[in-house]
């Protein structure tokens, strides 16, 4: 059937083609009707994947142009159809430079815990130009989660403070400090960045501190947190200052902090949904 007389009959007719002869040219005329048609998702993913089982050709610019047409119906734990290694290889054959794509298969590699590949995408991306503070603070957090310590030193030294890095960037350093505090003698973070972390992620900069000793500054900065989410009301902020109270067995203050300033309502709807979450966390 032609497709300017019944489109859905000519789609299906191509799709019993590919399934009957499985062809590299009939794939791709397939995808370009997806394309023209703007079918995406699973259906499309899944032609991408049978052109690049057929050819293993990373540079074919249909199967491309389909990972970027798809590339947001993807979920970080399953790449669907066309596996991830797929997925690496047309976006390295294409330049490793298209950012959306390169952080979305970051994001698959670290959802399977495969945190060197993770890295080894993001430091891809930047060493092609792509330095965003979003590319920056996740190459950081995949090399902390990885253990690659010296990379993620020379990553803090090259694009830190000095370049003017963002909270996310911030955020992300201090993470890596407080799983590796001995590294706070080669990157260490300044007292104006610390106190700007104290105000975009107080939790953040109290764990911080506890590993770097300053049990002082750490309370301090707890106390605040609690008075903040208090004040605010129910919320996941407040859902992460009660596990912090949790981890140091001071949940009853926590609980008696919300229950002197918060309705009967906001306290019986929100400490058994926290009280299940941390039962979940913490066992």
């Amino acid at each position: 059937a032609a497709i300017f007389e019944d489109p859905d009959v000519a789609q299906k007719e191509m799709e019993d083609l590919a399934s009957y002869f499985g062809h590299p040219d009939i794939y791709r005329e397939l995808l370009r009707l997806y394309r023209a048609r703007n079918i995406t998702g699973k259906s499309a993913l899944g032609i991408a994947n049978a052109l690049w089982e057929a050819t293993h050709d990373a540079s074919d610019p249909l199967l491309w142009s389909s990972i970027q047409a798809n590339v947001g119906t993807i979920n970080r734990w399953d790449s669907g159809p066309l596996p991830v290694r797929a997925i690496d290889a047309v976006w390295s054959a294409q330049g490793a430079s298209d950012r959306k794509v390169g952080h979305k298969i970051a994001e698959l590699y670290s959802g399977n815990r495969r945190f060197d590949e993770a890295s080894a995408v993001l430091l891809k991306l930047l060493a092609n130009g792509e330095v965003s503070e979003e590319t920056l603070a996740l190459s950081i957090d995949e090399l902390r989660k990885a253990k690659r310590w010296e990379e993620a030193i020379i990553l803090l030294k090259d694009y830190g403070e000095s370049k003017g890095a963002g909270d996310k960037v911030l955020e992300r350093w201090a993470q890596l400090l407080v799983d590796r505090p001995q590294l706070s003698s080669e990157v260490p973070l300044s007292e104006a960045a610390l106190a700007r972390l104290s105000k975009t992620s107080p939790l953040t900069t109290f764990r911080l501190y506890r590993a770097l000793d300053n049990e002082e500054k750490a309370i301090g900065l707890l106390e605040d947190a609690l008075e903040e989410a208090v004040r605010e009301g129910p919320s996941s902020k407040a859902a992460e200052v009660a596990s912090v109270y949790e981890e140091l067995g001071r949940f009853n203050e926590f609980e008696n902090a919300v229950k002197a300033r918060w309705s009967q309502g906001h306290v019986d709807d929100f400490l058994p949904h926290v009280r299940r979450d941390m039962r979940r966390r913490f066992r």
